[in-house]
């Protein structure tokens, strides 16, 4: 099965799955315009004895149209991860710091509680000493 870039509709020989997903999808490989009927006017069928032997005369479908229509391939379309996604996948450690000043903040405007404190404190002092878990 064929894999496109969803963006550029490229097709992609090894995407990285690291940094996006597949998912299937469909593809129009060719389109078939719409054929008008073929008509032709004549004698309407069963009508031959009527007007004098002559019958009635209309238009008669000699082959129908067909409508406009469309082939499909099944394929599968590569979506490149955005940055908000990937940060969604991995969320930040609260062990690193980033969300350190935040915490102090909450601290001073006294909206910490003691265990909020201990932890706060515990995550200060790995992060001092150089220890990740």
């Amino acid at each position: 099965m064929k894999i496109y870039d969803e963006e550029t509709l490229l097709e992609i020989a090894d995407p990285d799955l690291s940094a996006g997903y597949l998912y299937d999808g469909q593809r129009i490989t060719v389109h078939h315009e719409a054929v008008p009927p073929v008509t032709e006017i004549g004698i309407l069928p069963g009508t031959e004895h009527c007007n004098g032997g002559a019958g009635l005369r209309g238009t008669i479908v000699v082959t129908p149209g067909t409508p406009a229509w469309d082939e499909y391939e099944d394929c599968q379309y590569y979506h490149k991860y955005t940055g908000e996604e990937l940060a969604a996948q991995h969320p930040p450690d609260e062990t690193d710091g980033s969300n350190l000043a935040a915490r102090v903040e909450e601290l001073e405007t006294g909206k910490a509680n003691q265990d909020d404190v201990d932890e706060l404190q515990e995550a200060l002092d790995m992060i001092l000493s150089g220890v990740t878990e």
